[in-house]
């Protein structure tokens, strides 16, 4: 399709759109940009908007804390307990290609997930890493202080073997999922800082380093990764 016909059928289109309809395709248009070409939407609209009154920070944040994102932490959350309470696992079964004589370079076990706990986890890291984008620190501490600690089951062969129980970094050193874990890591230290008090913090974030396994983080890595500065710094 060239350009002339796409803005022709793009601008109909806008003229028979009722204004609810286009401000959710808006809506919907900006929550799917990247990160770094937010800013650039944000100034064209506010271009757009000229005189029109425009909301603070702190007004958008709390009309994005509704009734919906409280409705997926609580069922990330259920999820997360099942997987931690053994009732969806993932198999492990021997791999026959693997030689250990040899040094073979390929994993001894493969791995299979019938019961999709991947998705689920990758999904609780993406809200999570939402929250932190949209400063809802408080509501999504206890989802990441649970899923930082999580550890995953596995049956079959590997549980057989003497295998222990998967952490989430053992996930990415199997190349078992896509999600960042140090990311993940500095979005829940950015979540337990902001969520407890100046006294309770050093131990809060020992507890989330130790259980995540990422001993190279630093605070700097912490400071540089808000989206704001750390309060009361000095005192911590």
């Amino acid at each position: 399709m060239n350009l002339t016909q796409f803005i022709k059928r793009v601008d109909t289109v806008i003229t028979n759109l009722p204004q609810k309809k286009l401000a959710e395709f808006t809506h919907n248009m900006a929550r799917g940009l990247p990160e770094n070409q937010r800013e650039d939407f944000q100034n064209k609209l506010y271009d757009m908007a000229g005189e029109v009154s425009v909301e603070s920070d702190k007004q958008l944040i709390e009309k994005y804390n509704t009734k919906e994102i409280q409705k997926e932490l609580c069922q990330i959350q259920e999820e997360l307990l099942r997987i931690e309470r053994g009732e969806l696992c993932l198999i492990g079964n021997l791999n026959e290609e693997y030689d250990d004589w040899y040094h073979d370079s390929a994993d001894e076990f493969i791995f299979e997930d019938p019961k999709n706990i991947i998705e689920i986890i990758e999904k609780a890291c993406d809200i999570i890493h939402q929250c932190v984008d949209c400063e809802l620190y408080e509501e999504c501490y206890e989802l990441a202080d649970m899923l930082i600690a999580l550890e995953i089951m596995v049956e079959g062969d590997y549980s057989d073997y003497g295998g222990t129980n998967l952490s989430l970094k053992e996930l990415g050193e199997y190349e078992l999922s896509s999600f960042s874990h140090r990311q993940l890591t500095l979005d829940a230290l950015c979540v337990a800082y902001w969520s407890n008090s100046l006294e309770e913090r050093p131990d809060a974030l020992y507890r989330i380093i130790c259980n995540s396994g990422c001993r190279d983080i630093t605070l700097e890595a912490l400071m540089q990764e808000g989206k704001k500065e750390l309060e009361q710094l000095p005192g911590f």
